[in-house]
């Protein structure tokens, strides 16, 4: 378990069968509240985890009615909207790795 966003906690679980990065919020700083998860492929997980884990990337999620997805992992230059930009439907989360 790692910390690169601030108030936020990464896991990364690799065995036979599966891989799963969990993002979880720290309440009051260290109780861990589970924000979201995804299930890369195994030959896929190493360059999500530097996607996420590099200073200067954004992880961009949004969560809906019907649950969350990543929409973006990359180089925040690279980042075609505002993170101030306001959508319609669910709330954005836009992290920075510092």
């Amino acid at each position: 378990m790692g910390y690169i966003y601030e108030d936020f906690s990464v896991s990364i679980g690799i065995n036979k069968v599966d891989t799963c990065i969990a993002l979880d919020k720290m309440l009051f700083g260290r109780i861990p509240d589970h924000f979201t998860h995804w299930h890369p492929d195994p030959e896929d997980i190493y360059d999500e985890i530097c996607a996420i884990g590099t200073r200067g990337h954004v992880l961009v999620i949004r969560k809906g009615l019907l649950g969350e997805m990543v929409l973006y992992m990359n180089p925040e230059a690279d980042y075609p909207y505002s993170p101030d930009k306001k959508w319609h439907w669910g709330r954005m989360c836009y992290l920075k790795a510092e």
